[in-house]
């Protein structure tokens, strides 16, 4: 049936539903499918000492021509920072699926974690994408630098915003791309700084002082000393 009435229309289209009727009658309804399609794939490993680990990733449907990609970090690492996490990510979830403003649904999950009596901090990677038109449009709130491959080359999608849960104002770092057939694009979350820095670029810091954690955004440089980074404030190099 998909066949005769793509031909006779000439578009193609594909069933979305049976609704059953009266009876043995039923109601087929058609749409036309999105001009692009996406495939994903994830990795994750747990920190060395760790049971769990503090990131948690989603992907769902939008509606029929458009996901959401998401990757909460939960600042630190074990249980607690894996439950600020998950909270985030479900968050996220469905305010985008009940069609919420993206700015609305932002400054919502930032009010609850600022509200928290205990320390929640966590780093947000959102992608919305549209797969009629490839356009996709990336949010980053605190975390590093993004990457989008096409045709062997690398474009780096970069933020500067501190993580969910700090300051009261929001200021997420929102860009658009318009993605192309064969387009990978990826996140990270850095846990093995000898092998998955990139010397020079920005990154949100995490570091622990005689039992006190600090947060920072810093650029990262070698250090002469072996097991070692410089955190620079000022990178003159950098563009």
């Amino acid at each position: 049936m998909c066949a005769v009435l793509s031909e006779t229309l000439g578009r193609r289209f594909v069933l979305k539903e049976k609704l059953p009727l009266d009876g043995q009658k039923l109601c087929l309804v058609f749409t036309t499918p999105p001009a692009l399609d996406a495939a994903f794939g994830v990795a994750a490993a747990v920190k060395n000492g760790e049971k769990v680990s503090g990131d948690t990733h989603s992907v769902i449907k939008i509606s029929e021509h458009s996901f959401l990609m998401a990757l909460s970090d939960g600042m630190g690492s074990g249980e607690y920072a894996r439950k600020v996490s998950e909270a985030a990510i479900s968050l996220i979830e469905a305010f985008y699926r009940a069609r919420m403003p993206e700015d609305t649904v932002l400054k919502t999950i930032n009010k609850l974690l600022t509200f928290n009596r205990d320390e929640s901090f966590v780093c947000i990677d959102i992608v919305a994408v549209n797969l009629d038109s490839g356009r996709a449009d990336f949010i980053k709130i605190g975390s590093p630098a993004g990457i989008i491959v096409r045709e062997g080359e690398i474009k780096v999608l970069e933020g500067n915003s501190l993580p969910l849960g700090i300051l009261e104002n929001l200021k997420p770092t929102v860009c658009s791309e318009t993605l192309k057939s064969g387009d990978i694009v990826f996140y990270k979350q850095v846990h093995d700084i000898r092998h998955s820095i990139i010397w020079g670029e920005m990154y949100l810091i995490s570091f622990d002082i005689d039992g006190d954690e600090y947060v920072s955004v810093k650029y990262l440089q070698k250090s002469d000393i072996p097991d070692h980074v410089v955190l620079v404030s000022y990178n003159e190099h950098h563009k």
